[in-house]
């Protein structure tokens, strides 16, 4: 039985909410077990976990795509547990009063392993990231003040349930965060599963490139909710500006543009994107928002046939289609061939 849990951790891509679950069997196992192979074997997906939960990890935060998500770790995701156990493992989280879990890891003589821990807390440079768990192709990037991850080709067309593929979280608060979904119910804060923050009604197709992701709906006309939508929470950055296609945002010294190739209506925190056939595009960086802003502007996102493409006055910057054909600057972009559970991570600038 406890081989067949240690399997069965790779059934959902990334399952965030059920970690501190998964730890409870891991770390009673690595600590207690007899049989000195189910210790190792507790330890290295432990280690796995650790690893793939640190490059995400963004200031305290546990942040990026899941597989599963519930609307709570979208909305109050410093009240996780799995922001706990970034506390313990690297510092700089949030303690609450969530602990299923986290006393078995402060018991334990468990130590993360040593690059995780340089992952969790970038200071300098960029940090690119491919990994595959549980049929999830994931890519992650970060830097110190802002992170963007998603799940790339996902099902894409599917019924979807509780995949959050794209997710954006910034260093400042804990509630300044982006994503785009198609919602699976009209009522935020519903039971239903997808709901109206968490998850997909139908699966988007996705492409992601270091900090730029582009996203491709296609609704049939028996969907039922013909929009999609961005959460967007005003107050949560130090400034939002009004684009000719979307929204950039400001915090601190990070920013993030949100793009759409259909007219935004503005609903509170909810900016929503009437139609069947949709792209959302995003981008993120630090440094001079002006400037950035000036760049972002030339933009445009345009969905026409079966292709979404985001152009400047030049030449297309990115590219994607109902088959899953990308291109970035030109360039072939798909998913880089891993081998095994290989994690690839690319640091750039200061962080090398």
């Amino acid at each position: 039985r406890d081989l067949r849990m240690s399997r069965g951790l790779g059934d959902v891509y990334k399952r965030q909410p059920y970690y501190p679950v998964d730890y409870i069997g891991l770390f009673a196992l690595y600590q207690l077990a007899d049989n000195g192979m189910i210790r190792q074997r507790a330890q290295r997906l432990i280690d796995r976990l650790m690893h793939t939960s640190a490059l995400h990890y963004q200031s305290g935060i546990a942040a990026g795509t899941m597989g599963r998500v519930y609307e709570k770790e979208l909305l109050a995701s410093q009240l996780s547990e799995l922001s706990a156990f970034g506390h313990v493992a690297w510092g700089g989280g949030h303690v609450n009063r969530k602990c299923a879990s986290l006393p078995f890891f402060c018991l334990s003589d468990y130590v993360p392993p040593a690059e995780s821990v340089r992952y969790a807390r970038l200071t300098h440079g960029a940090l690119s990231a491919h990994y595959q768990c549980g049929g999830g192709n994931i890519v992650a990037w970060k830097q110190p003040t802002v992170s963007l991850s998603s799940c790339v080709d996902h099902h894409s067309g599917e019924r979807g349930h509780q995949q959050h593929l794209v997710d954006i979280q910034f260093a400042t608060r804990p509630d300044a965060r982006l994503w785009v979904n198609h919602p699976g119910d009209v009522q935020p804060g519903s039971e239903a599963r997808p709901s109206f923050w968490a998850g997909n009604g139908v699966l988007p197709r996705v492409m992601q490139v270091e900090n730029r992701v582009l996203m491709l709906w296609q609704l049939d006309d028996l969907e039922p909710l013909n929009w999609t939508h961005l959460h967007l929470a005003p107050d949560a950055f130090d400034e939002v500006r009004p684009l000719r296609q979307g929204y950039a945002v400001r915090a601190g010294n990070a920013f993030a543009a949100v793009l759409c190739s259909q007219p935004l209506t503005v609903l509170g925190d909810e900016v929503r994107a009437e139609g069947r056939n949709v792209a959302w595009w995003l981008e993120v960086g630090e440094g001079d928002f002006a400037a950035f802003c000036q760049r972002i502007q030339a933009l445009r996102v345009v969905y026409q046939g079966d292709v979404a493409r985001v152009m400047d006055s030049q030449h297309t910057l990115m590219q994607l289609d109902g088959q899953g054909n990308c291109q970035h600057n030109g360039k072939a972009a798909a998913f880089p061939t891993l081998v095994g559970n290989e994690i690839q991570v690319t640091l750039s600038g200061d962080a090398q």
